[in-house]
């Protein structure tokens, strides 16, 4: 476990028992027990920042890649995301935690001649492109990085580091005055107000929003020159390298985020007692992830679950992490009568919701 302290006065605001450490499959014939498990223990400082701590050891928590961004509402977010870096015309871009490569080929299709780099701590989805430049490392070695990019940019990277600010720092010591940062992080302030599952878990381990985020660039290096809104799923921000570094005072934010991750909270509670109460005795539940996993530590394991459901061939025929539920293809419904499936997908909802009605228009969905 790794142990942090941000800020003073920590408050424990609630905690998830033995939660599942990653949010991904197991092989079907490895035994359940061997799944690693520990308490989810959600903090807020004194100036209203929440966090998780103690964290899973990295290499622990990402060490079966398993977020292929599949679907119709990843690919208009990086054809926008794409869209925006276009603006700023680049010529050599570096992309950190590139992931599979998919804003790569969307940029490159529109824009071929850029030279493009990932950089990422797993390269494995990325032996076969001869498109693009690979480097392989953790973000700690980002002052080994050459300066002459002119446009760094990531995707939903952000809330998946450990140390952020620490990040943003060596970034901006790593890169030129004035070059370019841009990257998308999940829209926390909407995913928390909505009840999205993935709001905050390990993985999504500090809650970030638009002032959050501004102090932490200008304390950092950065100066923050744009914010744009993609729908309810992300935040994209435009900022440049300005190397100047300052302490800010912090605005207070206590009482109104320690409600706002409240109201969350009892919002999960109250969907979970209205899936026991409305249930039959076998049930469906979607997403191999965070979605299911969350609802289950809730109380969703005293149902009957029949399995879980996925369109990601990673997981299809695996076994969801921490328990031994299957994994199946949402074509599974197709012989069932009258099923019953759990979804609560936050913004790829409604898009889960037409791909299995479209496969089984008699599926009773619980949301």
């Amino acid at each position: 476990m790794i142990s942090r302290s941000i800020g003073q006065d920590l408050e424990l605001l609630y905690t998830v028992k033995k939660m599942p450490v990653k949010c991904s499959v197991s092989d079907l014939n490895t035994p359940v027990t061997d799944d690693v498990r520990m308490d989810m223990d959600f903090y807020i400082n004194n100036k209203g920042l929440i966090h998780i701590n103690p964290l899973p050891p990295i290499s622990l928590l990402y060490e079966t890649f398993h977020n292929d961004s599949l679907g119709n509402t990843w690919e208009k977010h990086h054809i926008a995301f794409s869209d925006l870096i276009k603006k700023y015309c680049p010529k050599k871009v570096m992309e950190i935690g590139g992931g599979s490569g998919i804003l790569s080929k969307i940029y490159r299709k529109q824009r071929g001649e850029v030279s493009w780099t990932i950089f990422d701590i797993n390269t494995a989805a990325l032996k076969d492109r001869q498109d693009i430049h690979v480097l392989e490392g953790d973000v700690s070695d980002l002052h080994e990085i050459p300066k002459d990019y002119d446009v760094v940019v990531h995707s939903h990277l952000f809330e998946h580091l450990y140390n952020p600010e620490e990040f943003l720092n060596r970034l901006s010591h790593a890169t030129c005055k004035g070059t370019i940062q841009i990257f998308s992080i999940p829209n926390l302030k909407v995913y928390l107000k909505k009840g999205y599952l993935n709001s905050l878990f390990f993985e999504h381990n500090i809650y970030y929003d638009e002032a959050i985020i501004k102090e932490m660039l200008e304390e950092n290096g950065f100066r923050l020159d744009l914010i744009q809104y993609h729908e309810d799923h992300s935040v994209f921000y435009v900022c440049t390298n300005i190397k100047e570094y300052c302490s800010i005072t912090k605005s207070n934010r206590y009482h109104e985020l320690k409600k706002v991750f409240l109201d969350y909270i009892s919002g999960i509670k109250e969907f979970v007692d209205e899936c026991v109460s409305r249930s039959p005795s076998s049930v469906y539940i979607y997403g191999a992830h965070i979605f299911s996993q969350i609802l289950l530590e809730f109380g969703l394991d005293k149902l009957n679950i029949k399995g879980v459901l996925d369109n990601s061939n990673l997981k299809i025929g695996k076994r969801l992490y921490g328990y031994d539920f299957e994994v199946f293809s949402p074509s599974v419904l197709q012989k069932e009568k009258n099923p019953t499936l759990i979804i609560r997908a936050g913004a790829y909802q409604q898009e889960i919701k037409d791909e299995i009605l479209a496969i089984n228009p008699n599926t009773t969905i619980l949301e």
